[in-house]
């Protein structure tokens, strides 16, 4: 059943009371809470977001995001990353199934500092009518150093602010399906770890019940997807640079993204 992207000036009584019952309930999510809740529009412009979510982006209280898009956002180290939140927005509104989630780990330097969120970021959707009236996000801080101590060099390699999809259980590259294993030893490579690095990882990881792996087991996972592929005439550097530009560094394989949330949630 596909439903239509529905722009606020075309909302009917129904859909506008659905967006105020949203805001109703995200005042009520006050400060001191760690939640932040927000929704946006189809085309990304804030609706509200509740005190803690204003605080951490400069401003005092929820309502004064209401129709900002997040290049407005005061905090500079969010907003000149406003792309990046956009192109989650699209990804989810773009989505047919209406049930989806996208979870994301947000890296950016905030009003408060260097912070990380996880967030969960699913359509607003009116049932009745059919229709998807924009995104709604939850986010909760997660400690930065569990982050930088699973992937240490990932800011050297990438920069300091980051949205890191969680990727599903089958990376697509293309036409090309890899296997949740595949995917992680790809978004090591992209880190650009050696294979004895990517092995003694996955050796501590993701132990293998007959022994360890060396780097040779890596070059022969390598060679494999190469072949998938069909590019195995393709050097480590030239492969490694095809993964970045497919956005592999940016969709950390379930493993280890639910290894790094885990219980490492702050309440």
């Amino acid at each position: 059943m596909r439903y239509n992207l529905i722009s606020p000036e075309n909302f009917t009584p129904e859909h506008k009371q659905l967006v105020e019952n949203f805001k109703e309930m995200t005042r009520s999510v006050s400060t001191p809470s760690k939640l932040i809740l927000a929704a946006k529009d189809v085309h990304s412009k804030f609706f509200i977001t509740n005190d803690a979510g204003a605080h951490h982006v400069g401003l005092k209280r929820g309502e004064e995001i209401t129709d900002m898009f997040d290049s407005d956002l005061p905090c500079e180290g969010v907003a000149q990353f406003a792309e990046n939140f956009v192109q989650e927005d699209q990804q989810i509104l773009g989505s047919e199934d209406t049930d989806k989630n996208l979870s994301i780990l947000d890296i950016y330097e905030y009003h408060d500092g260097l912070m990380s969120f996880l967030v969960s970021k699913s359509v607003l959707k009116h049932d009745a009518s059919q229709s998807i009236l924009g995104v709604t996000l939850e986010a909760m801080e997660v400690r930065l150093t569990d982050f930088i101590g699973l992937m240490p060099n990932y800011f050297t390699e990438f920069g300091q602010s980051a949205s890191i999809n969680k990727g599903d259980r089958v990376l697509q590259l293309e036409d090309v399906r890899l296997t949740e294993y595949e995917h992680e030893v790809c978004f090591l490579l992209t880190l650009n770890w050696n294979y004895k690095q990517i092995a003694n990882f996955m050796n501590k990881y993701r132990p293998l019940p007959g022994g360890d792996r060396v780097a040779d087991t890596i070059y022969k996972c390598v060679n494999r997807i190469r072949d998938k592929l069909n590019i195995t005439d393709c050097n480590d550097i030239r492969f490694r640079e095809m993964l970045i530009h497919f956005g592999v560094h940016q969709k950390m394989p379930p493993s280890f993204f639910n290894r790094l949330i885990g219980s490492h949630v702050l309440h």
